[in-house]
């Protein structure tokens, strides 16, 4: 029988996700700009990054997570993960950025 989130969980991981998503939305929005911008591509706000990264995400394959076991701890571990890969693309696209 498939458990159900708690309303705590439920709760805890809507409100982590809007900042989890625009902060990955502005790091594509930097990405962007440092390196589309040179070859006259348009300037990409962050609503249009939001939007593209729901537009990928939704053809990408899906990671299997028991969901039935859930949990505050597991939900922010998803968060620092997909934060943590943000940041680590934003640092190499620095580092790319200033060797241009």
């Amino acid at each position: 029988m498939k458990k159900h989130w708690s309303t705590e969980v439920f709760v805890f991981t809507l409100m982590g996700l809007i900042p989890v998503v625009l902060f990955s939305s502005w790091v594509t929005t930097v990405l962007w700009t440092w390196f589309m911008l040179p070859f006259g591509a348009p300037r990409l706000t962050l609503a249009w990054a939001v939007g593209l990264g729901c537009l990928v995400s939704h053809f990408l394959p899906k990671p299997k997570i028991d969901d039935s076991e859930l949990t505050i701890e597991k939900s922010l571990a998803l968060f620092i993960q997909h934060v943590l890969c943000a940041v680590l693309l934003l640092g190499l696209g620095w580092i790319a950025h200033l060797c241009m």
